[in-house]
């Protein structure tokens, strides 16, 4: 299993660890609509496009990797693709904050925070997936959580 943990108690960068070794490095930009992912010697980058229906692009040097388009308007929840593979990445349930990447019906893990008011999570995701779509989910899944973190305070006040 992998653990992201902030680097830093506001910082928007996320070291990934399996046990002691380091495998890899996630970050978001300044206005967190794109970010990259450092992983296995490689830089890759992720690029949102779109306004309304967004779509995001996982590429190396220009070339897409992955990419993920939201299910709608009024459901929560990613469809992702690399290559010819296709995943679904959705939350478990409405009350809780971990998310499954599922694959026809076939479960692949989860992604969850390691408390309630931690920022680190646990990455339970099958070895299996290539490390950069792991990396990709928890990117789009962390930036759900800061959405929906902004929406409650904003709510609040």
């Amino acid at each position: 299993m992998l653990i992201a943990s902030p680097t830093g108690w506001l910082s928007r960068r996320y070291l990934v660890t399996d046990g002691q070794r380091s495998v890899g490095e996630v970050t978001f930009g300044a206005w967190r609509t794109q970010g990259g992912i450092l992983c296995e010697g490689r830089r890759l980058s992720i690029r949102r496009q779109g306004f309304w229906c967004s779509k995001y692009r996982l590429e190396e040097k220009g070339v897409l990797v992955a990419a993920a388009l939201g299910r709608g308007a009024f459901r929560t929840g990613m469809y992702l693709a690399r290559g010819d593979e296709e995943y679904d990445l959705a939350p478990r349930s409405w009350f809780s904050r971990d998310w499954e990447l599922s694959q026809r019906s076939r479960s692949h893990g989860l992604i969850a925070p390691q408390g309630v008011f931690s920022r680190r999570a646990n990455l339970a995701l099958d070895e299996e997936l290539p490390l950069d779509l792991r990396l990709f989910a928890f990117w789009l899944v962390a930036l759900a959580w800061h959405r929906s973190a902004a929406a409650t305070a904003a709510a609040a006040s």
